[in-house]
């Protein structure tokens, strides 16, 4: 799968499980982010944490990287996808959705309903946050707007929730 990232900041996600060898922060070591840091937000500790050569990057995580100009990047999945199993907590999440399709929020956000209350996307072609999907919303905050795999998006939760999901689900 190829993503592109735009010149400026890119909030992307990881919507399969990578392939061994590619499945770390080494995969970015030939974007030019201009001297930029790359970030994940770690909700469990409410801090941002550095995402280094070295750092195990996991299905779903939402991640910040700048991209000195526009290009395509490829992510490179294992052939064996596994249910995946996923913590979020209460208040703001970086995340995306797990599979290889976009869904509407309602769906795609399915094993966490109750506990979700909003989603914000980044769109890095405008550099600007999308209008806010709400929970059970109408209208422009509609859950019924669609999320898409790759994209990050902030996710506000009101309790601690874990996503769990089958491939069969999301495939």
């Amino acid at each position: 799968m190829y993503l592109p990232l735009y010149q400026g900041w890119n909030f992307i996600s990881i919507p399969l499980v990578l392939e061994e060898g590619h499945n770390t922060g080494d995969i970015f070591s030939m974007i030019d982010t201009d001297g930029r840091i790359t970030w994940t937000y770690n909700a469990s500790l409410s801090r941002w944490q550095r995402i280094t050569p070295d750092t195990p990057l996991e299905q779903m995580q939402g991640i910040w990287i700048y991209s000195a100009q526009f290009e395509q990047f490829g992510l490179h999945f294992s052939k064996h996808q596994i249910a995946v199993s996923r913590p979020f907590y209460e208040g703001w999440n970086a995340m995306g959705i797990p599979g290889s399709h976009d869904r509407a929020a309602r769906d795609a956000l399915a094993p966490v309903f109750g506990s979700w209350v909003y989603a914000i996307g980044f769109n890095g072609a405008s550099q600007g946050y999308d209008k806010t999907i709400i929970s059970a919303g109408t209208g422009e905050h509609s859950d019924l707007r669609h999320m898409f795999p790759a994209r990050g998006y902030w996710v506000f939760f009101r309790e601690n929730a874990t996503y769990e999901e089958s491939p069969s689900g999301y495939l």
